[in-house]
């Protein structure tokens, strides 16, 4: 059976050095190549290709990788989502697979390997993957990061009494994208977008706008960012 990949990053020549590995597999195909996570949103809503796995980098412009990762896997759990990241910081791993990842790529040297190749067989068969390189790497703790970050998407839907619609809204807003976009990219009327942002103020007790319903978002930390400039060093790694 075939495999359609959606490659998501805003690396041009990673997108393209990715496809050119890709192209060399069996049984794999290009779905698509998306340059920031509202592409990625809007190529899952309204392409006609649903991929069955998404290559995502993490550190993106506009809706970063982290965010776009939560998307997917509350809208789109059958898809299976590898993250490739130049970080590899223990923080950022359980951050990804917290957020649902199935697996974790280091982009270093990354078409020399066949790390990509096993990540792709590991998630096809319903198991998790990181890089094999990231030999100092402690899972210990990776069970309980993801137990408290489905704790806390819990608390944050029933103590605002969040809809889904509210929630796809509440991510395309932090990608600070106009009212029309969204309407677009969920196919959705303008109104009703609008409607569903003034709800969104008056559930999570803000008046200040989209801006409000933003920073509310992220102070209960429903919208994230991936630690990256907040670390020093990282996890040992085998550079060959």
């Amino acid at each position: 059976m075939l495999t359609n990949i959606l490659i998501v990053d805003d690396n041009p020549k990673h997108c393209t050095a990715v496809k050119e590995y890709i192209n060399q597999l069996a049984n794999c195909s290009i779905a698509g190549i998306v340059y920031d996570g509202n592409k990625c949103i809007n190529f899952l809503h309204n392409e006609h290709i649903t991929p069955d796995i998404v290559l995502l980098d993490i550190e993106m412009k506009r809706l970063n990788g982290l965010t776009t990762l939560l998307y997917i896997k509350l809208f789109f759990p059958l898809i299976k989502v590898i993250v490739l990241s130049s970080h590899c910081e223990n923080e950022v791993i359980e951050d990804v697979f917290a957020e649902g990842a199935d697996a974790f790529i280091w982009k270093h040297k990354l078409q020399q390997q066949p790390y990509l190749t096993i990540a792709i067989q590991k998630v096809l068969s319903n198991e998790y993957y990181w890089d094999e390189r990231l030999v100092e790497y402690n899972s210990t703790n990776l069970q309980a990061a993801i137990t408290k970050r489905k704790e806390q998407l819990i608390n944050f839907r029933k103590g605002f009494h969040i809809s889904k619609r509210q929630e796809q809204v509440i991510i395309l807003n932090a990608a600070r994208i106009k009212v029309y976009e969204m309407a677009v990219i969920l196919n959705l009327s303008e109104h009703t977008i609008k409607n569903t942002l003034g709800n969104l103020n008056q559930k999570l007790n803000t008046p200040f706008g989209r801006e409000g319903i933003f920073n509310t978002s992220l102070l209960f930390g429903f919208i994230r960012f991936p630690k990256l400039n907040k670390l020093k060093g990282g996890v040992k790694v085998l550079s060959n």
